[in-house]
C-alpha cells in the first residue's frame, strides 16, 4: 500500500500588508521533505511515523511551512497547486492520500486552503 503525504502550514494574519509568497514556505519534495521533516513533532513528521510503523509505503509529495503573515495572493496559490499535481503525477499510483493544511491559511479572495484545494 502507498499513502501520499502533504504539509502545508500558515497562521495567516488577514490585517497584515506583507502578502504571502510561495517562496515563503520553503517548500521541499519527494526525499528531501522525508529528511527534514522525519521526526519532528508536526503533522508530516506524525504521518511518517505512523505509516512506517504501520509497514505502509510513505510517498512524501511537499512539506511547508510558512511565518506569519498576509494572505496568499492567488497567483502564488496557483503555483503552488500546480507544484502539488506535478509531485502527484511523478509519484504515480496511490492508495491514499493525508493532507495537513492549516485552516488558518488564508487566501488573498478570503477563502482558507482547504476550502480552494477541494475546488
Amino acid at each position: 500500500m502507498r499513502v501520499g503525504i502533504a504539509y502545508l502550514i500558515q497562521e495567516t494574519n488577514s490585517f497584515s500588508p506583507i502578502p504571502t509568497k510561495l517562496e515563503d514556505f520553503r517548500i521541499s519534495t519527494g526525499r528531501c521533505a522525508l529528511e527534514r521533516w522525519k521526526g519532528t513533532k508536526t503533522e508530516f513528521g506524525a504521518f511518517i511515523d505512523f505509516l512506517s510503523d504501520s509497514r505502509i509505503e510513505v510517498v512524501p509529495l511537499l512539506a511547508g511551512w510558512a511565518i506569519t503573515q498576509g494572505p496568499i495572493e492567488a497567483d502564488e496559490f496557483s503555483r503552488l497547486k500546480a507544484q502539488f499535481a506535478t509531485e502527484l503525477e511523478q509519484v504515480g499510483r496511490l492508495d491514499g492520500l493525508l493532507l495537513a493544511l492549516h485552516g488558518r491559511c488564508v487566501l488573498k479572495e478570503r477563502m482558507t486552503v482547504k476550502e480552494r484545494f477541494s475546488n
